[in-house]
């Protein structure tokens, strides 16, 4: 897409652990969670599944919205971690935008600690469309198995849409999160032409940002999404391919680069 090549340049960091990330293992040591996965596995339609999905919702949702989820002690090490690492490999930029969740704001001021340059850049901003893809109805469960036990009708269009196209209820899909973020980009390219913008963002914006500057398919998209997701304060950077003698657009440098231990 050639309109996006005017920026010089292009990063991308996610944000810290969050408390969010850290249910996963929290559930996974959980004998109640382990005994749900099991029947999930064995009968996710059964009377058994639906009565330890309820159970599990009981005990190990996090009360927080989609938006407020906080980071953890761990998140903040990484973000100053990777603020320190940062300014071995790129040069200051011109502009910084954040996601507005408080995790990617935290994860920015940590990153600053890091590499107190940062905190003298001129324009650094919030535009909610690079918040993270909204996951609805599914956000008062945090898991998308114990969502699909309590609403069976919905893992059966699951199955028929595909991770891709599939939207929980009242949330966005990948092609509805494509579409705020590509008149993001558009405005990025007009506004900062030529120069260096450092965005901190969320787990799906980066594959949905990657969708846009690359142009890979439903498919592919997917394949990433499963088996190389973006890890918390990975950094993923972009280069004006002219730079190189190429085409102009932004080529892919590097994808989910860690910078701490």
């Amino acid at each position: 897409m050639n309109s996006y090549g005017e920026l010089a340049g292009f990063d991308i960091v996610r944000h810290g652990r969050s408390e969010f990330n850290e249910l996963r293992p929290i559930k996974n040591r959980d004998p109640l969670y382990r005994k749900f996965s099991e029947a999930y596995n064995l009968d996710w339609r059964s009377q058994e599944t639906f009565r330890l999905a309820l159970a599990v919702k009981q005990k190990l949702s996090l009360p927080y919205s989609q938006h407020d989820t906080p980071m953890t002690e761990e998140g903040r090490r990484q973000a100053r971690a990777t603020g320190t690492g940062l300014q071995d490999v790129i040069s200051v930029p011109d502009a910084v935008v954040i996601s507005p969740s408080p995790r990617t704001m935290e994860t920015f001021e940590c990153m600053k600690e890091g590499w107190p340059e940062l905190g003298e850049v001129q324009e650094v901003f919030c535009d909610e469309r690079i918040r993270e893809q909204e996951h609805g109805l599914m956000t008062l469960f945090n898991d998308k198995k114990v969502f699909f036990a309590l609403y069976p009708w919905q893992r059966e269009l699951y199955e028929l849409d595909g991770d891709y196209f599939f939207r929980f209820p009242n949330g966005e899909n990948a092609p509805d999160a494509n579409l705020r973020l590509g008149l993001w980009l558009e405005d990025m390219r007009r506004r900062f032409a030529n120069k260096h913008v450092l965005a901190v963002a969320h787990f799906r914006i980066i594959l949905c940002l990657r969708m846009l500057l690359e142009g890979f398919s439903p498919e592919e998209f997917t394949r990433i999404d499963r088996e190389e997701g973006p890890v918390n304060c990975g950094v993923t950077m972009y280069r004006k391919e002219s730079a190189r003698g190429k085409s102009g657009k932004l080529g892919l440098v590097c994808y989910n680069k860690k910078l701490y231990d």
